[in-house]
């Protein structure tokens, strides 16, 4: 299999791309930290132990997770969500002439 060249313009293309994802990764891991120390009803270790098993109750309760525990986490899930619908919402009004390939996949 031949395999294709990739120009200048589509790397730096894809390193934009990956730069602006890694940034919106970095605010999102951020916006979960301030979700977790402003809710109070959870701390940070506590939220990833739990948020992993979020959905399996028999797990939770082995975990002794409390309700409040699970409604911080719920509530983290929800605002967080929110958050990557208002991203992908930004990413959705990027020009077309953005998007790029991983040089890899081509």
């Amino acid at each position: 299999m031949a395999q294709e060249t990739i120009s200048d313009e589509e790397l730096q293309k894809y390193a934009v791309a990956m730069d602006s994802i890694n940034t919106m990764r970095k605010s999102l891991i951020e916006s979960i930290s301030e979700l977790i120390k402003d809710n109070g009803n959870i701390t940070a270790a506590r939220y990833n132990e739990l948020s992993q098993i979020i959905k399996d109750q028999e797990k939770l309760s082995a975990a002794k997770a409390t309700s409040e525990e699970i409604n911080a986490i719920n509530d983290i899930i929800a605002d967080h969500d929110a958050a990557l619908q208002k991203s992908i919402r930004h990413f959705r009004h990027w020009p077309k002439t953005t998007s790029v390939q991983h040089p890899t996949t081509k």
